[in-house]
């Protein structure tokens, strides 16, 4: 009981190579790369057969971007890892220099993550974007001193503060704001961040 059948299986295997396909797509060629027959073309099989396996482009597009998200979170893993037993302030700051650092090694996978979107979020796509947020959560309440009700506010604000930057900084898309800015920007917020949340003075 509970056991995918022989054919359950195969459809989540070719939905998976499909998705990889898609996203070697789009980071050789940009997401203007990522077509129904450009998938069909590279994974031998036709156009229709990749429409059966994802009702639209954008299904496709979603699974991609949830094998770059889980990507993404081993790398934020990592930082952490290697930032065991610092202060928050570091292991925050660990996590926002391993996301820029993603940003712009894998800058065009990453870049579309950022498309927008018409459809649900996946449940892959769903389920990595919370263990994205749990990395935050969990450095928040190793500190023992944010009440529990501001974590998932504080952690949703700190996201958004960080990718901001890092996106200003990537594509240059408001004022003279460089990569090489982030770093001490990030730094700015996450010290004042910390200080505000549980006190923490500046490292």
């Amino acid at each position: 009981m509970g056991r995918p059948s022989k054919s359950d299986l195969t459809r989540a295997e070719e939905r998976f190579a499909l998705a990889r396909i898609a996203l070697e797509l789009i980071e050789q060629g940009g997401l203007e790369a990522l077509t129904a027959r450009a998938v069909a073309e590279r994974a031998g099989m036709s156009v229709g057969a990749v429409y059966k396996a994802f009702g639209d482009l954008e299904a496709l597009r979603l699974e991609a971007n949830a094998i770059t998200m889980r990507d993404m979170r081993r790398v934020l893993e990592a930082s952490l890892d290697r930032s065991a037993g610092a202060p928050a302030t570091e292991r925050l700051l660990a996590l926002a220099d391993a996301y820029a650092g993603f940003a712009r090694l894998r800058r065009k996978a990453w870049t579309a993550m950022l498309a927008p979107r018409v459809s649900d979020t996946p449940p892959e796509m769903a389920g990595e974007i919370a263990a994205l947020f749990g990395l935050i959560g969990g450095v928040l309440t190793e500190t023992g001193r944010v009440p529990e009700v501001e974590i998932p506010i504080a952690v949703k604000a700190l996201w958004a503060s960080v990718h901001g930057m890092v996106h200003l900084g990537e594509t240059n898309g408001l004022g003279p704001i460089s990569p090489d800015d982030v770093p001490r920007m990030t730094r700015l917020l996450v010290t004042a961040a910390l200080r505000g949340l549980v006190g923490e003075p500046p490292p």
